[in-house]
């Protein structure tokens, strides 16, 4: 049976939970790919780049708005943009819209991706570990300087922010918040860091932070939420160390 037809005849069956998503151990990756809503004509195509991928979901970067719920079919790519499989099914399950303008969409497969599968989509991926390009273009003559160490020229903040691929973070407010509530960077910097949660924080609120790559959660930073507004279905908080961070710590967030 194919996975087309899998998809048609278990609609809303047999979904995962989110404890087992969430026990699918995340790769950070910069993988070409395309998509298409489930049943449009070849020529409406979305051009994707993948920025994470588990054998139980995907989370990737497209151009435009996509409806929640619906069905995507994903086709990954060579880094020479030849296309390397054949389409897999996956369903939205959140999009949120970015400040550059791009939809971050977080989706999970018809079916569970084998070990081998995973292999496989990672060997097309340019790295495991994106970089930071949002900026590279508007800062050309200075694109050897990191900013956590000297200050953008075109920086008019107290300190200058850092944006690039959004690397996936935990939070936690101590003794209240049960569970670390996942989001990822949005920007940061040596004094703050802006993140997207599907939670709403409200201000003076002090969490704890940390980097998750791989699936496997860094060392916990702490910081206090100064900003907090609502972007479509997630929220964006502005926080502010409340410590010095060094440079290697400050790096883990991207």
């Amino acid at each position: 049976m194919s996975e087309r037809n899998v998809e048609v005849k278990t609609n809303g069956v047999g979904k995962p939970t989110v404890a087992e998503r969430r026990r699918a151990a995340r790769h950070r990756c910069n993988l070409k790919a395309s998509c298409r809503l489930f049943g449009r004509a070849p020529d409406e195509t979305i051009p994707a780049v993948v920025q994470d991928l588990s054998a139980a979901g995907i989370r990737l970067i497209v151009g435009e708005s996509l409806p929640k719920g619906a069905i995507l079919e994903i086709t990954f790519h060579r880094r020479s943009s030849e296309i390397a499989s054949t389409p897999h099914l996956v369903r939205i399950r959140r999009a949120s819209q970015q400040p550059e303008g791009d939809w971050l969409i977080g989706c999970t497969f018809v079916k569970n991706r084998s070990d081998e599968e995973m292999s496989k989509f990672l060997s097309w991926s340019d790295r495991y570990e994106t970089k930071a390009t949002s900026q590279q273009a508007a800062e050309n003559d200075q694109s050897d300087a990191d900013p956590f160490l000297l200050g953008s020229y075109k920086e008019r903040r107290r300190a200058s922010r850092r944006r690039g691929s959004a690397v996936t973070v935990q939070a936690i407010q101590p003794h209240l918040t049960p569970m670390p509530l996942e989001g990822w960077v949005v920007d940061r910097s040596c004094i703050g860091i802006c993140i997207s949660l599907a939670h709403l924080f409200p201000k003076g609120v002090k969490l704890k932070i940390r980097p998750v790559k791989s699936g496997q959660g860094g060392s916990w930073s702490q910081a206090v939420v100064k900003s907090c507004r609502q972007a479509g279905n997630r929220w964006l908080l502005g926080c502010q160390w409340t410590t010095d961070m060094p440079v290697y710590a400050l790096q883990l967030f991207g």
